[in-house]
């Protein structure tokens, strides 16, 4: 559990740059996580190993997803300011 921890600190470190209804779906998924090994942990039978650990594969192939838009997003705002400073140097260098 200490993964869902760790995802929601992500989450909540990253809210501005996180597409809103890929946040939204990713902590649904969480919920659902927890709620299912919570009822493991009691002993509910209707509760499977196969059950849990495939959504533990779900919610990690979101927030995954959710992640890599970020890292994405990150890429691309540095390319443009690189290039852009990259543009005002040689602007600069003309002018010398």
């Amino acid at each position: 559990m200490r993964v869902l921890i760790l995802l929601y600190l992500a989450m909540n470190e990253f809210k501005d740059q996180l597409d809103a209804a890929e946040k939204e779906k990713v902590a649904k998924l969480v919920g659902e996580l927890r709620e299912l090994a919570a009822k493991g942990q009691v002993g509910d039978a209707s509760v499977t190993a196969d059950q849990i650990r495939e959504k533990i594969s779900e919610t990690q192939q979101a927030s995954l997803g959710l992640f890599q838009k970020v890292y994405e997003k990150r890429n691309a705002e540095n390319a443009a300011s690189e290039s852009s400073s990259e543009n005002k140097e040689d602007k600069e260098e003309k002018k010398d």
